[in-house]
């Protein structure tokens, strides 16, 4: 009972916090028994994912392929998720921004990849890149990252590989290759390098 106690909180708006905060309270003077793992899951309801901020930073820029319908699917999901653009702008590969940011020598030894560039001229690709946007998203995708993080990057990679060499088969390409973008998101797709924030 006195673990259980603190979940009507949680029930109030901007309740949730206080009743972590005294629930996890109560664990630490409470009686270490049987209900410990119930308290333990009734604590973790009790938090909410958008308490974890987004990585900070100014917005990165993700690289598609203009005319793969996975990637359109991709940047559709990027843009969902952060609907105050902070977190990320866009550009096709095929973009001038693309080939006045990353040099030459890299652009050509690139595979086949989303392309995430940071603020440090980083050039992030497969799932190192999907990974560093989930970040940036923050709340339950940045959870979702930390737990991808865990499988071994040769195997996440793969796994990124073997999609994007059947992601044609899989996903209908865009009827254009750069569909018109409505004027709402037009600010956060660049198209050369004094665009970029």
């Amino acid at each position: 009972g006195v673990h259980l106690g603190f979940l009507p909180l949680a029930l109030v708006p901007g309740g949730r916090p206080l009743a972590l905060g005294l629930g996890l309270a109560t664990l630490v003077v409470g009686p270490l028994d049987g209900s410990l793992f119930l308290a333990v899951g009734a604590h973790l309801a009790c938090f909410t994912p958008a308490w974890l901020a987004p990585r900070p930073g100014p917005p990165l820029t993700l690289f598609y392929d203009g005319g793969c319908g996975l990637c359109h699917r991709a940047v559709r999901f990027f843009l969902a998720e952060d609907p105050g653009g902070e977190a990320l702008q866009y550009a096709p590969l095929a973009s001038p921004a693309f080939t006045e940011r990353v040099p030459e020598a890299i652009r050509v030894a690139l595979p086949d990849s989303l392309v995430l560039v940071t603020g440090a001229e980083a050039v992030l690709v497969r799932s190192a890149a999907v990974l560093r946007s989930l970040d940036r998203l923050g709340g339950g995708w940045r959870i979702a990252g930390w737990v991808i993080r865990l499988v071994p990057s040769p195997l996440r990679d793969g796994v990124y590989d073997l999609v994007a060499a059947r992601r044609r088969g899989l996903f209908e390409d865009p009827a254009e290759a750069c569909p018109i973008v409505p004027s709402a998101l037009r600010d956060r797709f660049v198209t050369n390098s004094r665009s970029l924030s």
